[in-house]
């Protein structure tokens, strides 16, 4: 079903979940960052998805579409419709998606073995959350400001929170 239509939907076992489009700025939040990232991988192998590329949490349980990913693992995106690996995944909250991506999402994001990084984006705010895996389970950091960057050490490199909203302004 999935390989044939137009609608994006995730799968939390046996429920099947429609995905709201998104807002403009939901769309320019997902390419900055995209774009970004894209713009600093220097692993050989390293590859950017968005939104339409599904990540597999739990086999034949629980199905997602992140709104940004980096797969480093070529094999796997090169053969699979779904992915079961990822080193850094961006989810940019919405009202509709908001208590998901801080809680279900969330807990089992960062269950993945891969995964280095979890970083929640805000739409009304210049706002990231990021998660980062360390030595005994995951530190959380909060920036808020455009002239802030955010350290991806275990990847070997930083965003720019201002590369991030470029083109976005928020009402004072």
């Amino acid at each position: 079903m999935e390989a044939i239509s137009d609608i994006r939907r995730e799968f939390y076992y046996r429920e099947i979940l429609a995905m709201d489009g998104g807002t403009p700025i939901h769309n320019i939040l997902v390419q900055n960052t995209s774009q970004t990232i894209r713009g600093k991988i220097q692993r050989k192998g390293c590859q950017t998805f968005t939104e339409n590329v599904r990540l597999e949490l739990e086999a034949e349980g629980y199905y997602v579409y992140p709104d940004v990913m980096l797969v480093c693992n070529e094999s796997e995106w090169k053969q699979n419709l779904s992915l079961k690996s990822a080193e850094l995944i961006v989810e940019v909250l919405s009202d509709s998606t908001l208590q998901d991506d801080k809680g279900q999402k969330l807990a089992s994001y960062l269950k993945i073995p891969s995964l280095s990084y979890y970083l929640l984006v805000s739409q009304k705010e210049t706002r990231v959350e990021v998660y980062e895996k360390i030595e005994k389970g995951w530190k959380f950091n909060l920036y808020e400001s455009a002239k802030e960057e955010i350290p991806l050490g275990l990847l070997g490199f930083s965003l720019s929170v201002e590369e991030l909203y470029k083109g976005i302004s928020f009402e004072s």
